[in-house]
């Protein structure tokens, strides 16, 4: 025998009945939601703000490369801290090999350019 709400006359089992059916409709949202979130590797900027925590850990926990972008255009990345230091230091020793290459160029006297701009 169930037990009567002397509010609204509905049974209390047919209350937690439904409580329990909207709980598990909201667990299966729930779970599409976060597999749709885990799956998705760009965000716009303007949701990345509410979710930077989150996309942070992703990408500190998984090492993922993740992207912002504005409309459809990629604007920025998120990347783990080890390949931002790897990419500066190539970035680095590039620009030494640069430097190294431009000194074994023969330079022109200063005068000689002064005199080519007429000057």
């Amino acid at each position: 025998m169930s037990r009567k709400n002397s509010k609204n006359g509905r049974s209390t089992s047919a209350a937690v009945k439904k409580l329990r059916s909207e709980i598990e409709r909201l667990e299966s949202r729930l779970l599409k939601a976060k597999a749709e979130f885990e799956a998705t590797s760009e965000f716009d900027v303007a949701e990345a703000g509410e979710l930077l925590d989150m996309l942070v850990a992703r990408v500190e926990r998984e090492g993922e490369r993740l992207y912002l972008r504005r409309g459809n255009k990629r604007v920025a990345a998120l990347v783990p801290a080890d390949e931002a230091d790897f990419l500066s230091e190539w970035e680095d020793r590039h620009d030494i090999e640069a430097a190294r290459k431009a000194l074994k160029e023969p330079s022109i006297p200063w005068e000689e350019v002064k005199k080519e701009l007429g000057l």
